[in-house]
């Protein structure tokens, strides 16, 4: 619409606000398609709306998750020394990161939107708010890895932050998520924390709050990933 043929920076955020808001829509769209359905046809327009919303809501979860599972394993691959010290952050102190994580993620946007109220820290704000939709994102996945490679540890084996065992562990751990976004309230908790601990963690690494070596810290990063 207006905004069409604007910066990328710009449409993020608001991409990301109408994302969150979009299911408020629900109701004014399933209140036009009854008016405008055919009365004769009304209850059949109505099964057929609900039977494409509801499948192609579930296809939606299950892409989601393939999508998760791929740009993890790019993640687990490229950056293997990122995804092993933010497991160590958190298996350092979970708490703490969470702590972290729950107030970075609150005090961020509140710093964008001070920065937007000043006359040149505008632009400054625009690039926060930027960085923080981004930060976001990759903290979700970062909590997938922490997962993994914790679990990788307590299953027997070496905690490194590659390999086909780590790979296949991080499937599984996707289609649990998936599976428990079916069940209410428990998939937005588990999905929450996920983030809270990916974003914790990187703002520990940031900061420079974060102490330890990196699990498998064999690994030096870039492309080949330690064997299992």
């Amino acid at each position: 619409g207006l905004f069409a043929d604007k910066s990328p920076w710009l449409l993020l955020p608001l991409m990301l606000v109408y994302a969150i808001t979009v299911t408020a829509d629900s109701g004014a769209l399933t209140s036009g398609m009854s008016m405008a359905a055919d009365p004769s046809y009304r209850g059949a327009t109505m099964a057929m709306h609900s039977t494409v919303g509801f499948s192609l809501s579930a296809f939606g979860a299950w892409a989601v998750g393939i999508a998760l599972a791929s740009a993890g394993l790019i993640l687990l691959w490229f950056a293997p020394q990122l995804a092993g010290r933010a497991a160590v952050v958190f298996r350092e102190a979970p708490g703490r990161t969470l702590l972290l994580g729950a107030a970075s993620i609150v005090l961020t946007p509140i710093t964008a939107l001070v920065l937007f109220a000043t006359v040149l820290g505008w632009l400054l704000g625009l690039v926060v708010l930027a960085g923080y939709v981004f930060a976001v994102l990759l903290s979700g996945l970062v909590g997938l890895l922490i997962v993994t490679i914790i679990l990788r540890g307590r299953l027997g084996g070496a905690p490194a932050n590659g390999g086909w065992r780590s790979a296949m562990l991080l499937l599984l751990v996707v289609v649990v998520l998936v599976l428990a976004q079916q069940v209410p309230v428990l998939g937005g908790l588990l999905s929450s924390l996920l983030v809270l601990a990916g974003f914790g963690a990187l703002t520990a690494l940031v900061t420079g709050r974060a102490t330890g070596r990196p699990a498998g810290s064999g690994a030096t990063g870039g492309g080949t990933l330690p064997g299992s």
